[in-house]
C-alpha cells in the first residue's frame, strides 16, 4: 500500500458514518457485473462484524443483496455511469450486516473516473426522534412548533420535561432527567454558555453548540437552541430547548479543518505549482512552488488572470473552458494529463505537464490546476530521442536493422530500418514471428524458425544467412542474428536480433569469383597465344641464325615477314594483357555512388556527334535517372557502347541511346544500332572476340562487362526484336 492510500484509509478510519470506495466489475463483454469495494473504514467493519480483508474485492451486492430491492444498487450504478451523485434521505433498510430494521442517509459520488464514494450514515436514531417528537407534537402543539431530536422544557432549576428521543440520543430515559438541573447535563466547559442564554427573559431563540452528556460516559455535541416559552406562577421563566445531534457534524468539520490544514501544508512543501482560478479566470489560489516556478509572489498573482502564466496561444481554449466549466469539453480536460509551455516572469517559456479538476464552492465554480516544470525530463526525453534517431541513421547507412521479442507479451518490435529491409512500410505498428521467418528462401525459412525456437529455450546465440523474398518481389541475401536474455525482474525470456543486408556485398563476391574465372580463361588463352607466335619467331629466327647466307631471298623475306607479323601479334597481346590487369584493379577499387545516369549519356553523345558522319546518334533523356555508379566507370561504358554500336550501324542509320527507371529500383541504359545481326556463336563479352569489320583488339565489350559488374549491374547484348540490328542492355541500381 503506497502512503497515499495509506493516508486515505488512516483519514476513512477516522470517520464515524460507515464509508466505502467500490469500483466496477465488468464482464468480459465490458457490462457491469458488480460493484467492487476497494476501500472501507472501520467504523463499517466495527458494525458489520468483519475483517477488512473478508470485504476488499468483494461484490456489493454479494456483502448486501437487499440493495437491489432497495433500489440503492441501481442508483449506485446511474451515479459511476453518469456522474450523478446519489442522495438517499432516511432510508428504511433491512441490513444484512446488522440483522435488523435500519434507518440510513445515503450519499454517492463518482471519484477518479471509476469509482464510487459511499457514504452511510446510520440516522436511526434521528429517525427515532423524529417520530417521537411527531407524537409529542400531538400533544403538545407548542412543543411541536419547536422540538427537534431532543426537546426539554426547563426552568433555571429543573427540567420539568423531556422528550422520548433523548433516550435515544443521550441514553438517558425521561424520568431520569425529570427534576434534575439543566446544567448537569452540559459539559463543564460549555456551561457558562448555557447560563448566559438563560440569563436575559426576550423572546426569540438563542442558539449555541455544547456537549451534552451521556448515560453511558462521555458527552455529544448537540446544536442546542433555548426559546422563552413564558413563565411560571412562581414567576420562574420557562424555557424550550431543543437539541439535535451535530456529533458527526462537529466531527465533520474537525476532521475538514485538520484536512484543509494538512493540504495546506501539501501546498507549501511540494514542488508542484497548485494554481486555482474562478469562473472568470481570476487567481485565487497561488502556493509556494508557484512563487517559486514563476517569478510572482502570491500577492502579486492573486487578483489576476490566468493569462499571467499562461502564452497566448492558449487563452482561446482556456476561455472555452470558462465559459463552460461543467460542459464536455472541460470535463473530457479533467480526466487526463496536458503538456504546455508556460510563462515566466521574465517572459522566458518552460515545458510542462499538468492535470486539473473543476468544483464548485457556494455556487461558484472554480478550477485548481497541478503544473509540474518538465524542464529536465525534456531534455532527457530530448536527448532520447536524439539517440534515437541517430541510431536508426546508423541502422540506415549500415543497412543493418534490429528487432526484439518480449516472450511473456509475445511482443515483437522492429526498427525503421528492418522494415525497409523487409520492404515493408515504417510504422509503429507491432509485428510478429512469422512476418520475420515468411519471407526467407528455401530451406533456410526453417534454420532460422529452429534458431528462433532454440533462443526462447534459452539456448543462446546463434546466426543464420538467408535469402529474404520482399514484397516487392526483390530478393535479398542477409545475415540474421539471434540473442537471447532472462528479465531478471520477471524471468521472462526476451529476444534480440539483428538483421544486415548483405546484398551488395554478396554480388561484389560474386563478382569478383566470376571476374576471376574469366581473368584465369584468359591468361590461359593468352599464354596458348603467345606461345604460338613465340614459335613462330623463334623457329624463323634460329633459320636466319644458321643459312641466312644460304637461304634464297624469297625465303629470307618469307621468315622476316613472318618475324614481324608474329611479333606484331605478341604486341598486341601484351597490351591487351597490361589493360585487363589494369581495367581488374580499377574494378577491385571502384566506389559506386548517386550518378546522373542519363547525363553521363548525354554527354559521351555529344562527344561522338561529329564522329558519327553520316549516321545519327540520339539520346532519351538528357538527365534525371540517378542510378548507383562511378561516375568515371560508367563513361567508359558508354562510350566503348556507343563506339562499338556507331561502328557497326548502317550507313544513313544510326544509334538510340535511352536511360530509363524500371520496376525492382533499377536503371537502365539502352544502346542499339540498325545494323547486321549478331552472329548466333559469337561470345560477346569474352576477351578477343571481334568480328573481321572491327578494328579494336576485341576487350572493348570485356571491359564494360567487367566494369558494370563492378558496380553491381548486369549487362546483356543480342539481336534487336522489332527489326534489323543489336542492341545492348546495362542494368544497374537505382540511386538512393
Amino acid at each position: 500500500m503506497d502512503t497515499t492510500e495509506e493516508l486515505l484509509t488512516a483519514a476513512l478510519d477516522g470517520l464515524v458514518d460507515l464509508h466505502i470506495l467500490v469500483g466496477p466489475s465488468r464482464h468480459d463483454d465490458g457490462t457491469l457485473q458488480d460493484l467492487v469495494v476497494l476501500l472501507v473504514n472501520q467504523t463499517a467493519l466495527d458494525a458489520w462484524g468483519v475483517e477488512r480483508e473478508d470485504v476488499l474485492g468483494v461484490g456489493l451486492l454479494d456483502l448486501l443483496p437487499g440493495l437491489r430491492a432497495a433500489g440503492v444498487h441501481g442508483r449506485l450504478v446511474d451515479t459511476l455511469e453518469t456522474g450523478r451523485p446519489t442522495i438517499l434521505t432516511g432510508l428504511e433498510y433491512a441490513s444484512e450486516m446488522l440483522g435488523s430494521v435500519a434507518y440510513f442517509d445515503v450519499r454517492a459520488t463518482r471519484v477518479s473516473g471509476d469509482k464510487v464514494s459511499i457514504s452511510w450514515a446510520d440516522v436511526t436514531s434521528r429517525h427515532l426522534a423524529a417520530a417521537a417528537a411527531a407524537e409529542a407534537g400531538r400533544r403538545y402543539q407548542l412543543l411541536a412548533e419547536n422540538a427537534s431530536d431532543v426537546v426539554l422544557c426547563a426552568t433555571e432549576w429543573a427540567v420539568e420535561w423531556v422528550s422520548p428521543s433523548v433516550e435515544s440520543v443521550l441514553g438517558f430515559s425521561p424520568q431520569q432527567l425529570l427534576g434534575s438541573a439543566l446544567e448537569r447535563l452540559v459539559h463543564p466547559d460549555d456551561a457558562p454558555m448555557a447560563r448566559a442564554a438563560m440569563g436575559p427573559r426576550t423572546a426569540g431563540p438563542r442558539h449555541a453548540e455544547a456537549r451534552l452528556r451521556c448515560a453511558g460516559g462521555g458527552h455529544r455535541w448537540m446544536d442546542v437552541r433555548f426559546n422563552l416559552a413564558g413563565s411560571q406562577a412562581s414567576g420562574e421563566a420557562l424555557w424550550v430547548v431543543s437539541c439535535r445531534d451535530i456529533d458527526a457534524e462537529v466531527s465533520m468539520r474537525r476532521r475538514l479543518r485538520e484536512e484543509r490544514a494538512m493540504f495546506e501544508a501539501i501546498g507549501t512543501s511540494v514542488t508542484d505549482a497548485f494554481i486555482t482560478v474562478n469562473g472568470a479566470g481570476t487567481v485565487v489560489a497561488w502556493n509556494h512552488a508557484a512563487v517559486d516556478m514563476f517569478g510572482y509572489a502570491e500577492a502579486e498573482a492573486l487578483g489576476e488572470r490566468y493569462r499571467l502564466f499562461l502564452p497566448k496561444r492558449y487563452w482561446g481554449v482556456v476561455e472555452r473552458w470558462l465559459a463552460d466549466p461543467t460542459g464536455p469539453e472541460l470535463r473530457a480536460a479533467a480526466e487526463r494529463t496536458h503538456r504546455v509551455r508556460a510563462l515566466r516572469r521574465d517572459g522566458t517559456t518552460f515545458p510542462g505537464e499538468y492535470s486539473l479538476a473543476v468544483w464548485s464552492r457556494d455556487g461558484a465554480d472554480h478550477v485548481t490546476v497541478i503544473l509540474r516544470d518538465t524542464t529536465r525530463q525534456q531534455a532527457v526525453l530530448d536527448h532520447l530521442e536524439r539517440s534515437r534517431q541517430e541510431l536508426a541513421e546508423a541502422q540506415r547507412l549500415a543497412r543493418a536493422g534490429s528487432w526484439t521479442h518480449n516472450a511473456k507479451l509475445d511482443r515483437f518490435e522492429w526498427s525503421d530500418e528492418l522494415r525497409r529491409i523487409y520492404g515493408l512500410p515504417v510504422t509503429r505498428e507491432l509485428t510478429t514471428m512469422e512476418a520475420l521467418t515468411d519471407p526467407i528462401v528455401g530451406d533456410a525459412r526453417q534454420r532460422a524458425i529452429d534458431a528462433l525456437e532454440a533462443a526462447l529455450a534459452g539456448a543462446g546465440n546463434a546466426e543464420v544467412e538467408f535469402d529474404l523474398r520482399r514484397g516487392d518481389g526483390e530478393v535479398r541475401r542477409v545475415c540474421g542474428r539471434i540473442a537471447s536474455s532472462i528479465d531478471a525482474r520477471t524471468g521472462a525470456v526476451q529476444l534480440r536480433g539483428s538483421v544486415v543486408d548483405m546484398t551488395e556485398a554478396h554480388r561484389a563476391a560474386e563478382v569478383r569469383v566470376r571476374r576471376t574465372a574469366r581473368h584465369a580463361d584468359y591468361l590461359a588463352r593468352v599464354e596458348h597465344t603467345l606461345r604460338t607466335h613465340l614459335s613462330v619467331v623463334e623457329g624463323w629466327s634460329g633459320i636466319l641464325e644458321r643459312s641466312f647466307d644460304d637461304l634464297a631471298p624469297a625465303v629470307r623475306d618469307e621468315a622476316i615477314g613472318a618475324i614481324r607479323r608474329n611479333s606484331t601479334s605478341l604486341v598486341a597481346h601484351v597490351k591487351g594483357l597490361m589493360n585487363e590487369s589494369a581495367f581488374l584493379a580499377r574494378a577491385d577499387a571502384i566506389e559506386v555512388g548517386p550518378v546522373d545516369a542519363a547525363a553521363v549519356v548525354s554527354t559521351v553523345a555529344a562527344d561522338y556527334q561529329g564522329l558519327a558522319q553520316d549516321r545519327y546518334l540520339r539520346v532519351s533523356p538528357a538527365s534525371g535517372v540517378t542510378a548507383t555508379a562511378s561516375a568515371e566507370g560508367l563513361d567508359t561504358i558508354v562510350r566503348h557502347l556507343v563506339e562499338n554500336s556507331l561502328h557497326h550501324a548502317r550507313e544513313g542509320g544510326g544509334v538510340e541511346v535511352l536511360t530509363r527507371e524500371v520496376p525492382g529500383r533499377t536503371v537502365e541504359i539502352v544502346v542499339r544500332n540498325d545494323g547486321d545481326p549478331i552472329p548466333d556463336d559469337v561470345q560477346l563479352f569474352a576477351p578477343f572476340v571481334k568480328d573481321r569489320a572491327s578494328g579494336g583488339n576485341g576487350l572493348g565489350l570485356h571491359v564494360v562487362a567487367t566494369l558494370v559488374e563492378a558496380m553491381g549491374g548486369r549487362v546483356a547484348g543480342g539481336n534487336r526484336t522489332d527489326g534489323p540490328g543489336a542492341q545492348f542492355v546495362v542494368s544497374l541500381p537505382a540511386g538512393q
